[in-house]
């Protein structure tokens, strides 16, 4: 992952190499350190540092972790669903999602969702293709809207 896509706050899963952590596992990422660097001994570059905490257990701190350890979480229909985002449609070609002013859509074969936010009569409106948690995350947090994770 990019150091400069994330944002305290973000729940990712890591590749199960930083100590306590396990792949599959979700974690929410607590702080952020861009300027810190390391080169093992393979003589790959490790640039950023986050530290995360376990999204299922709120205390349970699990230190570090190297941002190319880190893995998105794909966004999935039973993704959203667990959180509560509302299914509206499903046709032949899409699938759509509301919460509050978004909606989510999934094009059938599309490889990503669309994320639309419009404010009613301010005519603001807001459309961007996202494929992770982190991402749908930002955008709500962006608008106001804190996205509540459940596992």
């Amino acid at each position: 992952m990019d150091i400069r896509s994330l944002r305290i706050g973000d729940i990712v899963t890591t590749n199960g190499i930083p100590a306590c952590s396990k792949k599959g596992d979700w974690y929410k990422i607590i702080a952020i350190d861009g300027k810190d660097t390391f080169t093992d001994k393979k003589g790959v570059e490790h640039i950023g540092n986050v530290s995360l905490e376990s999204v299922e257990d709120e205390y349970a701190y699990i230190g570090g972790a190297w941002v190319n350890y880190l893995e998105p979480i794909p966004i999935t229909d039973e993704l959203l669903e667990k959180f509560g985002i509302r299914f509206m449609l499903r046709n032949n070609t899409s699938r759509i999602y509301m919460i509050g002013i978004c909606s989510i859509q999934k094009i059938v074969n599309a490889d990503y969702y669309t994320f639309t936010a419009e404010a009613g009569r301010m005519n603001i409106r807001t459309s961007k293709h996202i494929k992770y948690l982190h991402e749908l995350q930002h955008e709500m947090f962006d608008l106001g809207i804190e996205l509540e994770i459940k596992i």
